[in-house]
C-alpha cells in the first residue's frame, strides 16, 4: 500500500509537471504582448525606421515688436522725428510731402528751432514750405509760436537769396492780412474807420 501510495503520488506530479510548461508559456506570451503594447503606447507612434517619433523643438519666437521691447530698443525722440519730417518736404512723393508737412503743424513750438536751423542750407522746394509753415504758426493764435515765427521770417527776408526773397513777400502779405484783422476785430468793438476822423464806441 505504501509503495502503491508513492507510485500514484510520483506520476500525479510527473503528469502535473508535463501539463505545466504549455499554460505557463501562454501566459508568460499573453504577459509580453501586453506589455509590448503598453510600451508602443507610451513610446507613440513608429516611423517607417521602426523608431518612435519625436516631436520638433518649439522654434524661436521672431516677433519684431517682442523682439525690439526684450532688447529695450525705443524709437526716435521728438526732435529727431521732426527732422526726418523737415528732410521729406523735399520728397518727389506729393503724399509723402503733404504728411510730413501736416505732421509738422502738429508741434508749433517744438519744431521752430529746427527750422532757423535748417532754413538757410534748405533747398528752393523744402525752405517754401517752410516758409509756408511759418507764415502758418505767425498767423495762428500762439503768441509765443506767432512771436518765433515773426522773427525767424523777418530773419530770413533780410538775406539776398531767392528764400529772402519768398521771406519778404511772405512778410508784405502778412501785413496786409494782419492789418485787415485788426480792422475787423476794432470794428466788432464798435470802432469806427473812415477818411477823417477815427472814434471809439461810435463817437467821433
Amino acid at each position: 500500500m505504501d509503495r502503491l501510495h508513492i507510485a500514484t503520488i510520483l506520476v500525479a506530479a510527473l503528469i502535473g509537471l508535463m501539463t505545466a510548461p504549455p499554460s505557463r508559456l501562454v501566459a508568460q506570451g499573453s504577459v509580453g504582448k501586453a506589455a509590448e503594447a503598453q510600451s508602443g503606447s507610451l513610446s507613440g507612434p513608429q516611423s517607417d525606421s521602426g523608431l518612435p517619433d519625436v516631436p520638433a523643438p518649439p522654434q524661436p519666437a521672431t516677433d519684431d515688436a517682442a523682439a525690439n521691447g526684450a532688447k529695450g530698443e525705443r524709437g526716435p525722440s521728438l526732435p529727431q522725428f521732426l527732422e526726418s519730417q523737415i528732410m521729406l518736404l523735399g520728397s518727389p512723393q506729393f503724399r509723402e510731402r503733404e504728411l510730413a508737412y501736416w505732421r509738422l503743424r502738429q508741434y508749433p513750438r517744438q519744431v521752430l528751432p529746427l527750422i532757423r536751423r535748417h532754413l538757410p542750407n534748405s533747398s528752393v522746394e523744402t525752405g517754401g514750405r517752410l516758409i509756408d509753415l511759418l507764415t502758418e504758426i505767425a498767423l495762428s493764435n500762439d503768441i509765443v509760436a506767432s512771436d518765433q515765427a515773426s522773427q525767424i521770417l523777418n530773419q530770413t527776408a533780410d538775406e539776398l537769396t531767392s528764400l529772402g526773397q519768398l521771406a519778404r513777400n511772405t512778410v508784405a502779405t502778412m501785413a496786409d492780412i494782419q492789418e485787415e484783422r485788426a480792422t475787423e476785430l476794432l470794428g466788432l468793438h464798435g470802432a469806427r474807420i473812415g477818411p477823417r476822423d477815427f472814434g471809439l464806441n461810435g463817437q467821433f
